[in-house]
């Protein structure tokens, strides 16, 4: 018993652990925390709330119900839109294919060559150029002309940049111009925009070509980069220039709508 009692004291003195003490039967009996209780459920609670106290409410999100209707309203739109355009491609393509009869190019001959006849009636009537001041731009819009114009009249409007529908085109009013205006009257729609309405159009519709891409003219640092060394640096600058008909008039002159 002795050596096995000095091992055991070897072993733990190496660890570095130390012998835990004996402990008396009759103290044993005294110490209460050999049995407990368990806690009562009204304690458990207590303590539960405690913890729920020190935790501070945090607000819910509130989104009115106006808000939630205009999202799904615009949900709903959005998908009819999306369908709308479907069938709108799924219509053009279908009608590439359809064999044209023989009066519908009969139709539309009769129709360039009666345009071609009123074209020339309405070259002969006398402009009245005390009209038109050279001093203000003139603002051009293409408002119709599809497949019934003679080719001459689609020569004029390409020759004022119009080549499609809906786009505008800001002219000096000269002779020239005058007279292809009034060759091409049916198919547009003229008059001269003051400083406001030019300030709005070149702000919601106005686009640039840099580098044969498109742009829209929402940033000043594109028309820095492309104007910089005309010296001409922002939107108001190009606006000042189209208002004022200044030496970079042509640069700024068509416009998409």
């Amino acid at each position: 018993m002795s050596n096995s009692f000095d091992l055991t004291n070897t072993l733990l003195i190496s660890t570095g652990l130390r012998k835990p003490k004996a402990i008396p039967h009759s103290s044993l009996a005294s110490r209460s925390f050999i049995t407990s209780a368990p806690p009562s459920s009204s304690r458990i609670s207590a303590v539960l709330s405690t913890i729920m106290a020190d935790e501070e409410p945090k607000p819910l999100d509130y989104v009115s119900e106006i808000v939630l209707k205009k999202r799904k309203n615009n949900e709903d739109w959005a998908i009819r839109r999306k369908e709308q355009l479907e069938q709108r491609v799924k219509k053009s393509k279908s009608d590439n294919f359809v064999i044209k009869k023989p009066e519908q190019f009969i139709r539309e001959y009769r129709d360039r060559e009666a345009d071609l006849i009123k074209m020339k009636h309405r070259a002969k009537r006398p402009i009245k150029t005390s009209n038109f001041p050279q001093s203000k731009p003139l603002f051009i819009i293409r408002i119709q002309g599809k497949s019934d114009m003679h080719p001459q009249t689609r020569k004029l409007l390409y020759s004022l940049r119009l080549r499609r529908m809906f786009t505008g085109v800001f002219v000096k009013a000269n002779d020239r111009i005058l007279d292809v205006l009034q060759k091409a009257e049916p198919y547009v729609t003229y008059g001269y925009p003051n400083l406001k309405n030019v300030n709005e159009l070149i702000y919601k519709k106005g686009l640039a070509k840099i580098n044969k891409q498109i742009y829209p003219l929402t940033d000043n640092n594109i028309i820095e980069q492309a104007l910089g060394e005309h010296k001409i640096i922002c939107i108001e600058d190009i606006v000042n220039e189209i208002a004022n008909i200044s030496r970079m008039f042509a640069t700024f002159c068509v416009l998409s709508i």
